[in-house]
């Protein structure tokens, strides 16, 4: 359990805005690492096996880089081993949340009383710093049931902040529509893309006469990176989400249900981990060696908050990213990465080229003209894998054929591979990605090959 001082630094009221230097983190983290692996070695039946197996003592992590030596966990061993991972009994469990595994099989993740406080506390913390105040009306267009984590944490965290929080998950337009007219709230909170196209309904009725000061956004990127300048922009979504409310701001954060919101966003651009809260490693998604700022990789995460019910110690959560090499303008000394890249699982082969899908969402959301998209995968007659890429122009109903000839010359530049693209009017664009999609995620990348 969390020592009541432990828990203040998580405390938002206690500790909002507090600067640690390098030497602060890294005494903070290595305490904790041990801490972790202590209990980890004591109460988890799959740590036990794997430091058993490995070789690993305590008494040889002396300094943070001894962490390189332990093995790293994947989501697949979670996923098939997720009992042997939790270390208390159902007895003590105090709310469960669910992620979907391999193969679509879930994977859950309890938490004890005081983890759950402390996830609230963090939660808190991380939206204060994104700009919510006491008083906000705040319309949550997330689900908050069926074990699924962020929509009832921004409920707690929002009352815990004094705002009143609208609970809208689950309503159909013309539901929400009624809902921001009675209530006008100044924050909104949920995906870029359903935001948007809530947006643009709404706008449609001509009555959007109040501010909007914050969206709070999750799941889909509203960042690009320039590694060359250093420097951080808004992308494509995230300007046409501003554009569509009027909104003043917007926030983004990097979360996953297995660790938390452990990042968060920046007036410099990219997302700082709270140190206190987890660390940090980029690594090379085949051998599992570190990698350098700047160089992209696959992001390991030991959990520092959660000692009770699930520990993670070197989890893979199956993310590409990269950490920014230069000290952030707010002075914060704490990792940085910028936006996700993709997931592990999107590296695919094609023509005898291995490329990450994530490049062709890259060149998609730069070209201005599109309006929307989405890429399919399929294996043709010689059970080799295809990707074909729809979109739909902005202005056309559909069948242009100059923008087709940008996107592939785009791609190739890009990602090395001639690809079959097809202009499609924006309605059939729409109606295949909500088809495939849910209220959880929207799905660009639709993957046809389990079809067949």
């Amino acid at each position: 359990m969390l020592e009541r001082e432990e828990m203040d630094m998580f405390d938002y009221r206690k500790d909002y805005g507090k600067i640690l230097s390098r030497e602060e983190i890294e005494k903070l983290q290595l305490r904790r690492l041990k801490e972790v692996i202590r209990y980890a070695q004591e109460k988890s039946k799959f740590y036990k096996k794997l430091f058993k197996k490995s070789g690993i003592r305590l008494s040889h992590i002396k300094t943070l880089s001894d962490i390189k030596n332990i093995p790293i966990v994947t989501k697949d061993e979670l996923c098939n081993q997720n009992q042997d991972f939790i270390a208390i009994s159902p007895s003590r469990w105090a709310d469960v949340f669910v992620t979907s595994g391999t193969v679509g099989r879930p994977v859950y993740v309890p938490h004890s009383k005081s983890e759950l406080e402390t996830l609230v506390m963090l939660c808190a913390k991380l939206m204060k710093l994104a700009g919510f105040r006491k008083g906000d009306i705040v319309y949550l267009t997330l689900p908050i049931g069926n074990l699924w984590a962020p929509g009832i944490m921004f409920w707690l965290a929002g009352l815990d902040l004094g705002c009143c929080v609208i609970r809208a998950g689950g309503l159909s337009l013309e539901e929400h529509m009624e809902k921001l007219l009675k209530f006008k709230p100044s924050v909104l909170i949920g995906i870029p893309s359903y935001l948007i196209k809530l947006g643009r309904a709404f706008r449609e009725t001509g009555k959007l006469d109040w501010n909007i000061k914050l969206i709070f956004v999750i799941v889909e990127n509203i960042y690009s990176f320039e590694l060359e300048n250093n420097r951080f922009n808004k992308n494509k979504l995230a300007l046409e989400l501003l554009k569509v409310w009027g909104a003043n701001d917007i926030s983004e954060h990097y979360a996953t249900v297995e660790t938390g919101p452990i990042f968060h966003d920046c007036e410099g651009g990219g997302y700082h981990l709270f140190p206190e809260c987890a660390y940090a490693e980029i690594v090379d998604p085949k051998t599992y060696q570190p990698l350098p700022p700047g160089e992209k990789g696959l992001l390991v995460f030991t959990n520092f908050y959660v000692k009770d019910a699930m520990p993670l110690i070197r989890y893979a959560s199956g993310d590409i990213g990269f950490s920014v090499p230069s000290l952030c303008v707010c002075k914060r000394n704490s990792f940085r990465i910028g936006p996700i890249l993709g997931r592990v699982d999107s590296l695919i082969k094609i023509k005898g080229v291995f490329i990450y899908l994530h490049i062709i969402e890259e060149v998609l959301m730069n070209i201005p003209e599109i309006e929307d998209y989405y890429i399919e995968i399929n294996r043709d007659n010689l059970e080799l894998n295809q990707i074909k890429i729809y979109f739909a122009e902005k202005g056309r109903l559909g069948a242009g054929g100059r923008l087709v000839e940008k996107v592939q010359t785009e791609i190739k530049k890009k990602a090395g591979v001639n690809l079959k693209v097809f202009n499609r009017n924006k309605k059939e664009i729409e109606e295949t990605i909500e088809r495939y999609s849910s209220i959880r995620k929207i799905r660009r990348i639709i993957d046809l090959r389990g079809n067949k």
